[in-house]
């Protein structure tokens, strides 16, 4: 999974430099999805998660404020998604 990491802040950080904020923000998203305990500078783009906290708004109380409102957006409707299609309760 190291390599994974790598190249998802390798592609974080030059999609946000190129002007493709959704594009960094999806793998901000997946760093911070498969990656939750690194907090280091070296993992996170802080830069790239103030521009992603701007976009979402809201408390802006730590750095991870956005991508984790992201993925818990993502969570919520891809389980609603799942219970639907199961003919769980929604």
């Amino acid at each position: 999974m190291e390599h994974v990491k790598e190249s998802l802040v390798y592609l974080s950080s030059q999609l946000h430099r190129r002007g493709d904020l959704a594009g960094a923000a999806r793998c901000a998203l997946l760093l911070r999805h498969f990656f939750k305990d690194d907090i280091s500078g070296r993992t996170h783009d802080q830069i790239l998660h103030s521009a992603i906290n701007k976009v979402v708004g809201g408390e802006q109380d730590y750095l991870f404020r956005g991508v984790d409102s992201l993925n818990t957006l993502l969570d919520q409707k891809l389980k609603r998604g799942s219970n639907h299609e199961t003919g769980g309760a929604t």
